[in-house]
């Protein structure tokens, strides 16, 4: 044990093994007291690096402290000395016993990146990632590790670890009884989630202390009294930013009463809630008010506001904003978020908050969330655990995708009923998440709001008119269509880019001059879009106003028409495209029509085809409003009922991602193929494989382009003149709001390059950068205006 080194720092001080195990060990077991897994993650942490022990792993530090860049990073496996320790040390007891090994030593193992329990071809991984090798120096390492804590005060932990997880088995076996609705194995998919809690706390003490060496710095977190009393202040800060609203209107006094009612339920403490509010209705100030008082009430860590959009988490952090008025103490978390590089201390300290999720208060997209939940990648599982004993809100909760919807409920209950955090599912529209295979276990008393339909209907300030016609309008007669209508400000909104583009050609054949024409889409870059909206929003005060739009304008945009045009679509996008109309009741009630376009191609668009499917079977069948509580369920359970098969993330030529993660038959059999024998142990997930599939929005064949709008044009010169990878990085990440993704396929793609409207591409090809010329108030387009010479 003489001179263990565990790391050195950039003053050539070295932490030695057996301190750095102990602060990982600490770390560990404090954040696992709460889940009354103590016992298990200080064993976890107090054995996670003993591989360091070895003489091989001695002199591949020093070399790569003597030499930086020259020894390959991790070329020393130090990780399975202690999972091997665990596995042969200790006895096989009983059948919890064997688990409570394989859940330490797995984490242990993987606590630098995930690995596989069976792979897709059937191996035992493993077994394989436990073996370790003879110049590993396995006894001398077992004798250091002893010196520093017995073999005795290991086995008096495991003891104690044993009964900790006989109990949490016990009681997840209970809970996933509760779940199936089709009799889906959700125990081992539980089994999984704790593994994942597991790893995801000793990765991130791990972590944590190796940095603190490192850069010689204590990274503090909020104590248990620090962060109650900044509850209150919170508390008393929303107080004092709702004294100046006034009930000084019929609508401001409807939501003031929704926002009183929720504030009350906030006392009814931990659970999975709905927040069923009409668009409109006050939605963020009151989530917002209930999270803060829930969070005083149960002394919560934090408080997470996850939106599916970035229109909608822009929009709504700077009402936290407005509230809290603490920046310190939020951290919005996303892709497009930008910090000045000249505020070096502040773009450190957003990295370190972004790398582990341990700010009070964190704002952030679907994206980000689930990828804490599911994806493969090291810094996502470090985040993990962050969301124990929190009050997450989950904006816009139809827009969960489909196919991760049974992962996701399961995951839900899980961080509910076993790790004391509260969801709070925010929509007009409430899905129906308690009836699918994996299914939301919802509180006695889910409504937060528990008599919202009255609200509904004293928030009715639309009518909406079923305007579909046999065999569809054509564009020109869609036309028609809008310009009868032309005595107000129009919003047309359509499924396709393409869609709105033939309307818009069509409008302005046909309208006045006196009428603005507005296109909205994603051929616009994220900047442009902003700005368009927020002209927009100024035009309607004094201007004719007609725009067409893709369906991003329907959620998280504060803006007012007087009628909404609407291509078929689900009764969910319905109810959002009708909050965009009459949104202030500016007059009796804004008109909503639902119109089918034929010439709109959504072929390729099979969650949109499935949807306007099911509206257009319960229209067939069923009378009254189509937005009443009644049509909505109705419209889940058709919707729902054809998507059932895609709910467990199906993957081609692969088993399902819910499968790999729970009881994972496929490769089981696989297993027993290639061994002759059924696989001997309880955790049999494929984990590894199931993060490298798991992606919400594919990748694949998404070219994205720079466009030189505005600003984007200095930092587009700056790029080309860039020579090092490190600062096209830097300049990357700052034209991220200048830049539209577009997909391979895309025929406008097909004519830009033909047009040779490109200067530049980087990456392979995987970014490219577009030409003045070929950029226009629409986004991106192929027609080249002729210079007149």
């Amino acid at each position: 044990m003489k001179n263990s080194i565990a790391h050195i720092n950039s003053d050539k001080e070295i932490q030695s093994v057996e301190t750095h195990c102990k602060n990982v060990a600490n770390y560990a077991m404090k954040e696992a007291k709460l889940l009354n897994l103590s016992n298990t993650l200080y064993l976890a942490g107090m054995l996670h690096d003993i591989g360091k022990f070895s003489n091989d792993f001695k002199e591949y530090i020093i070399a790569a402290n003597n030499a930086p860049g020259s020894v390959n990073k991790g070329s020393v496996n130090h990780s399975s000395a202690g999972g091997y320790y665990i596995n042969s040390l200790l006895p096989d007891t009983n059948k919890f016993s064997i688990f409570t090994k394989q859940l330490i030593s797995y984490a242990i193992v993987s606590h630098h990146g995930l690995t596989d329990c069976i792979t897709p071809d059937g191996l035992d991984a493993y077994t394989r990632r436990l073996q370790i090798q003879k110049e590993n120096n396995y006894v001398d390492i077992i004798k250091d590790t002893e010196k520093f804590i017995s073999k005795e005060k290991i086995q008096n932990y495991f003891q104690l670890a044993n009964m900790e997880i006989t109990e949490v088995s016990n009681y997840l076996y209970s809970l996933s009884k509760e779940m199936s609705t089709n009799k889906k194995n959700i125990f081992p998919y539980l089994l999984g989630s704790l593994e994942r809690l597991i790893l995801s706390i000793l990765m991130d003490s791990d972590r944590r202390d190796t940095a603190e060496f490192m850069e010689k710095a204590t990274f503090h977190r909020l104590s248990n009294d620090e962060l109650s009393d900044l509850w209150i202040k919170y508390d008393n800060r929303f107080k004092e930013y709702m004294s100046s609203f006034k009930r000084d209107s019929y609508i401001n006094t409807l939501r003031s009463d929704i926002s009183d009612i929720a504030y009350k339920s906030a006392f009814n403490g931990d659970g999975i809630y709905r927040l069923t509010v009409p668009t409109g209705g006050g939605k963020t100030l009151t989530s917002l008010r209930y999270a803060i008082t829930l969070a005083k009430e149960t002394n919560k860590q934090h408080i997470i506001y996850v939106a599916p959009y970035l229109s909608i988490l822009e929009q709504n952090a700077m009402v936290f904003e407005d509230v809290l008025r603490d920046k310190d103490n939020v951290l919005e978390h996303h892709s497009d978020m930008i910090i000045d590089e000249e505020d070096q201390e502040r773009l450190n300290k957003y990295e370190l908050l972004c790398e582990d999720w341990s700010s009070p208060v964190i704002l952030t997209t679907m994206v980000q969330f689930l990828n804490v939940l599911f994806s493969g990648k090291s810094k996502d599982i470090r985040r993990m655990h962050q969301l124990k004993n929190s009050v997450i809100i989950v904006d816009e909760a139809q827009s969960i995708p489909i196919k991760t919807i049974n992962m996701f409920n399961g995951m839900v209950d899980f961080l509910n009923k076993f790790c004391h955090s509260t969801f709070v599912m925010c929509t007009a529209t409430q899905p129906l998440f308690d009836i699918t295979g994996c299914k939301m276990l919802y509180s006695q008393n889910a409504d937060i709001i528990p008599n919202y339909n009255d609200y509904f209907n004293k928030f009715k300030r639309v009518e909406i008119q079923n305007a579909i016609v046999k065999g569809g309008y054509s564009t020109e007669e869609l036309v028609d269509f809008i310009v009868d209508k032309l005595d107000r400000s129009i919003l047309v909104i359509v499924n396709t880019k393409n869609a709105v583009k033939m309307i818009y050609d069509e409008l302005n054949k046909r309208v006045l001059n006196d009428y603005h024409i507005i296109q909205l889409t994603t051929y616009m870059c994220a900047a442009h879009r902003i700005d368009t909206i927020n002209a927009l929003k100024e035009m309607l005060h004094t201007e004719k106003v007609i725009c067409i739009s893709t369906q991003l304008i329907e959620a998280g945009v504060d803006i007012s028409f007087q009628c909404v045009v609407r291509s078929l679509t689900g009764i969910d996008s319905l109810a959002q495209a009708a909050g965009r109309c009459n949104r202030n009741a500016e007059t009796d009630l804004g008109k909503v029509y639902l119109v089918n376009y034929k010439d709109e191609n959504t072929s390729r668009m099979e969650e949109i085809d499935l949807a306007k499917n099911s509206t257009m079977l319960v229209l067939d069948k069923f009378e009254g409003d189509i937005l009443s509580d009644n049509m909505i369920r109705r419209y889940y359970e058709q919707y729902f009922g054809t998507q059932c098969s895609k709910m467990d993330f199906t993957i081609k030529d692969n088993p399902p991602l819910f499968e790999m993660l729970s009881n994972n038959k496929t490769f089981k059999g696989d297993y027993q193929g290639r061994y002759g024998k059924s696989y001997p142990y309880i955790l049999a997930q494929s984990f590894k494989t199931a993060g490298k599939y798991f992606e919400v929005i594919p990748n694949q064949n998404v070219i994205g382009i720079i466009t030189p709008y505005k600003d984007a044009k200095t930092d587009i010169e700056a790029l080309k003149n860039a020579k090092q990878l490190s600062d096209q990085k830097k300049i990357l990440k700052r034209l991220q709001r200048y830049t539209v993704n577009v997909f391979n396929t895309d025929k406008l793609l097909k004519k830009l390059h033909e047009r040779h409207a490109f200067s530049r591409s980087l990456f392979n090809g995987a970014i490219l950068v577009l030409d003045d010329a070929f950029y226009k108030k629409e986004g991106l387009s192929d027609d080249l205006d002729l210079l007149d010479f």
